[in-house]
């Protein structure tokens, strides 16, 4: 799929009304990072152990995820530094897990596992958008919870925050993009438009760290 058609797809799914050039030019900058970038990153930062969960209990070590977990890591980066939320994250919908697993933070850390049990999608925003397929975007984290729309105090260290599907064309969801923001409104069109190409530009890497079959795809 071209990226001209990808972006239009993704846009009248989520119900987006977004100027597609300017996502057009953005993703291409983020590709243009995965692709090219030679950031020489530790490997304890790609491969955490963070409070005694270890991303490679989740995910099993090789060389091709190294590499795939560089390029997220890298294209969070470029995104978080243009548009400054105190939190971001990508994570990880693994086939054989009932849970989400973040493979890439950047600011005031955030959980490391997400559970997609029934209960989840109330209590975090980045859990309902893996279940639902929706974007998600909370302009005002504490009205959302005086609505019971959101529960859980956790949320209240935000004051706006967006979750945003990463998923494949037929729909299958491989992970998220998850960022909060100190200020409410805080999310406006250009920094939409930047999660956006994100998202689009994380579905390769993700793809091949969510382990998914071609047997596995052809059933969805």
């Amino acid at each position: 799929m071209t990226s001209h058609k990808l972006i239009l797809d993704y846009l009248n799914t989520q119900g987006l009304k977004l100027n597609e050039q300017e996502i057009q030019i953005l993703l291409l900058a983020v590709q243009a990072v995965i692709e090219r970038g030679q950031a020489a990153i530790e490997r304890s930062v790609l491969w955490y152990d963070q409070n005694g969960v270890r991303l490679e209990d989740y995910l099993t070590a090789n060389d091709d995820r190294h590499a795939c977990l560089k390029q997220i890591f890298m294209a969070l980066d470029s995104v978080y530094e243009r548009t400054r939320p105190q939190s971001a994250a990508v994570y990880l919908k693994p086939a054989d897990s009932a849970s989400l697993v973040r493979v890439s933070q950047q600011g005031l850390a955030l959980e490391p596992v997400l559970p997609l049990d029934e209960s989840a999608a109330i209590r975090h925003l980045a859990s309902r958008c893996a279940q639902t397929g929706w974007l998600n975007q909370a302009d005002d984290a504490a009205y959302w919870l005086s609505l019971n729309e959101l529960q859980g105090e956790h949320n209240l260290r935000s004051a706006s925050q967006i979750s945003l599907p990463v998923h494949l064309e037929n729909g299958r969801v491989l992970g998220v993009v998850h960022a909060e923001y100190a200020q409410a409104h805080a999310i406006d069109d250009a920094a939409l438009a930047e999660w956006v190409a994100l998202a689009l530009s994380l579905v390769e890497p993700m793809h091949e760290l969510a382990g998914i079959t071609e047997t596995e795809e052809e059933k969805e």
